[in-house]
């Protein structure tokens, strides 16, 4: 099944709840938090866009580093998203795990330019 904008929502508002939680910058807890909201609001489908080659960055509240994110996980991935995050130092390790689409990834080379 196809990630949906929502999926995408809950995964900025955890990344959210995460930096927050480990007393990061304000101002970048508050912009995952809303493009979660901008999102989960769109009638458009990220998907769609990304498929499209639009430019993400131009939506309200996604800038170029949000754009990026979402760029990277679509089409790619499946449904299942799990984000974990452990904090050390005054500082938050982030890890998002999740199911890679085969029929969008040919080979392990594929694979490795995808995942970087």
């Amino acid at each position: 099944m196809p990630i949906h904008n929502s999926d995408i929502a809950n995964i900025f508002e955890e990344i959210a709840d995460l930096l927050q939680i480990d007393n990061a910058n304000p101002f970048r807890a508050r912009a995952y938090r809303n493009a979660a909201r901008m999102i989960h609001g769109m009638n458009q489908k990220l998907k769609t866009l990304v498929e499209r080659n639009e430019d993400l960055s131009k939506l309200p509240t996604i800038g170029k580093d949000l754009s990026t994110k979402i760029k990277e996980i679509l089409p790619y991935i499946g449904e299942d998203i799990k984000v974990m995050g452990i904090s050390m130092d005054n500082k938050i390790e982030l890890t998002i795990a999740c199911v890679f689409v085969d029929r969008y990834i040919t080979d392990t080379d594929n694979y490795l330019r995808k995942t970087g």
